[in-house]
């Protein structure tokens, strides 16, 4: 869960910088840490638990899908073709039904790797005169 949350809070800083600690990015990721943790621990596993964590997971996968797309969508003139293509993967893996952390700690990682070779902040394209 660790690793998950690092590669979390990388991508929101690296896409988002003015949002790194907006609440409600850390509240989704919580959410998520607690419905885990809490499905994992249950003595009896009741379709509640579950259902709480398939909540908080498919809400952070969202948010993080959508941050990618974000993020291809200012880099995308910078790319090269493989750089597209694994992100578009990435893109595509996280629309399917997904709700493995270990999948998606690896999404988050491989698209940080990318990201963290480019500077995703967006520039102002129309100089002020």
């Amino acid at each position: 869960m660790e690793k998950l949350r690092d590669c979390y809070h990388y991508l929101i800083s690296k896409i988002y910088p003015a949002r790194v600690n907006e609440p409600a990015n850390i509240e989704m990721l919580k959410e998520l840490e607690k419905a885990w943790f809490i499905l994992e621990n249950a003595k009896e596993k009741e379709e509640s638990y579950l259902l709480s964590y398939r909540n908080a997971f498919f809400l952070l996968k969202k948010n993080v899908s959508n941050t990618i797309k974000d993020g291809f969508s200012v880099i995308k003139s910078q790319l090269d073709e493989l750089g597209s293509i694994e992100l578009n993967s990435l893109i595509e893996k996280l629309d399917k039904p997904l709700y493995d952390i270990n999948e998606l700690t690896e999404i988050l990682f491989l698209s940080n790797m990318i990201f963290s070779c480019y500077d995703c902040t967006i520039q102002n394209q129309y100089p002020l005169e």
